[in-house]
């Protein structure tokens, strides 16, 4: 993957959509606290993770390895 992921820690339902840009290079994930590392909230067109997917902690260091620019908001 080449793109910027942004971290948010809120539920994906208080997530505010200026957070971050709407450009196709940016991968948003919801840290959650249950069960579930994380949900993706946005990806860019051909990422393997889709909008929606819910990851495990494993995936969701993965992801993070895998890109150089992580924010967290």
């Amino acid at each position: 993957m080449d793109s910027v992921v942004y971290l948010v820690r809120s539920s994906q339902e208080r997530i505010s959509p200026f957070l971050y840009p709407k450009t196709k290079d940016v991968t948003v994930i919801a840290v959650e606290k249950n069960s579930v590392a994380g949900r993706v909230v946005e990806s860019m067109p051909g990422c393997s993770k889709e909008k929606g997917t819910a990851l495990s902690y494993s995936e969701l260091l993965e992801v993070i390895i895998e890109n150089q620019q992580v924010i967290t908001l």
